[in-house]
């Protein structure tokens, strides 16, 4: 199953088999609009993020809300501090959601504790994944590079990754946790985990909007804003490509 958010305020449970919605479900979300969301690994839970930085954690059976997180800081409420939910993820035991809403932090909760641990200042965080094997965490930094820390101990691993003068807006691990996809407006990098060496690099006339793997493989896939989807499997040759060539 897919969710995506419609109309900032509403779910839409569609089916894969069919290709049609099966479920659409009205978010409690009051003024605020709704801006992402992700779905845990087990199937159980759908956090929802919205733009007053408010996660809302959602039972998948009954579609009821069973936790609400929030990314305020210093007691701070919604009229004093606005912070939208860019982006969210689980991690791979599903145990930590993480968030990189407009505060500058990539924020990690303990789902058994409730307890928040902030890896670190990113200078506007617009993505956030957690590897496959969820040993890495990373995290985008737009007027910067990517930073990789342990996700266990939440000590950095790597930074920064990258070409500093290079902005960065997304990131993604493959399936194996061996490689970390980093897309820019007109680029995407993949860096070796191993090595921290840059494996591939992809330029593009187009703007990256997403990008992910397709499971058990290493091929990525790259949606641009005009529409088209780039299909990259990554035992062909580097190389520049328009989107759809």
């Amino acid at each position: 199953q897919l969710a995506a958010v419609c109309n900032y305020a509403t779910l839409i449970i569609w089916e894969f088999q069919t290709s049609k919605p099966r479920r659409i479900v009205p978010l409690d979300v009051g003024t605020a609009a709704a801006l992402s969301v992700a779905w845990s690994p087990s199937g159980k839970l759908v956090a929802v993020g919205d733009e007053y930085g408010i996660i809302t954690l959602l039972d998948s059976a009954a579609w009821q809300p069973v936790n609400k997180l929030t990314t305020y800081q210093y007691g701070r409420n919604p009229s004093q501090a606005i912070l939208p939910m860019a982006r969210l993820c689980f991690s791979p035991d599903g145990g930590f959601v993480a968030a990189s809403p407009a505060d500058g932090y990539s924020h990690v909760w303990n789902l058994n504790t409730q307890e928040r641990d902030g890896f670190g200042k990113s200078k506007y965080s617009s993505d956030v994944a957690f590897s496959s094997d969820g040993r890495l965490f990373a995290a985008t930094v737009v007027h910067g590079p990517v930073q990789v820390w342990d996700a266990r101990t939440g000590h950095v691993v790597k930074s920064p990754l990258g070409d500093q003068s290079e902005p960065a807006y997304l990131v993604a691990f493959s399936p194996d946790s061996h490689l970390i996809a980093i897309g820019s407006d007109t680029a995407v990098r993949i860096w070796d985990t191993r090595t921290w060496k840059l494996a591939y690099k992809r330029t593009f006339k187009g703007w990256l909007r997403e990008m992910c793997f397709v499971p058990a493989s290493t091929t990525l896939t790259m949606a641009f804003d005009d529409g088209k989807l780039v299909v990259w499997r990554l035992s062909e040759p580097r190389k520049s490509a328009r989107p759809g060539g």
